[in-house]
């Protein structure tokens, strides 16, 4: 059997059994498992274990998602109209390619933290609230690749740093 056919046929036994106790071993038993699903996916269970929508997700159709040539975690997308406002923070380039961002982001904000660019940016810009925007823009389809920029909402940029992305 292919690995589309065997992590289908997974993917199957979680949709009608979701309401269930659901084992690895016994995922492991009906895939044959996590080599395939790596190679399908581009990372292990685990990771989508970890980085899948909470609650009941869709029924995952990996042929059609073969044939339209997607593939990864489904996003369950909400969309939010809100009102114009301005970022200022820290650029970070990278790739869709071997799905390097799903690595490279979360380091970037790991150093965000240790780097002390998180404390940087609430000193300097004194944003009308707390919270950072992880915001991805510069996208060139061609290539894959983006910007991913780390920032904090403000009033405006006349305190931005030279280092700073607005």
């Amino acid at each position: 059997m292919d690995n589309i056919t065997l992590i289908q046929k997974t993917l199957d036994y979680i949709d009608d059994n979701i309401l269930e106790e659901i084992t690895t071993e016994n995922l492991a038993k009906i895939a044959g498992f996590t080599k395939a699903f790596k190679k399908t996916f581009g990372y292990s269970p685990n990771f989508y274990r970890i980085h899948a929508p909470i609650g009941i997700p869709q029924r995952v159709d990996l042929k059609r998602l073969k044939d339209n040539m997607t593939g990864g975690i489904i996003l369950q997308p909400k969309i939010i109209n809100n009102n114009s406002f301005r970022v200022v923070g820290y650029e970070f380039k990278t790739t869709l390619k071997n799905n390097a961002h799903c690595r490279d982001i979360p380091a970037f904000w790991y150093n965000f933290e240790t780097e002390d660019k998180e404390f940087k940016l609430y000193e300097t810009q004194n944003p009308p609230k707390h919270g950072e925007y992880g915001i991805c823009t510069s996208t060139n389809l061609e290539n894959n690749e983006f910007s991913y920029i780390l920032g904090v909402e403000v009033t405006s940029f006349d305190s931005a740093l030279g280092e700073m992305y607005t």
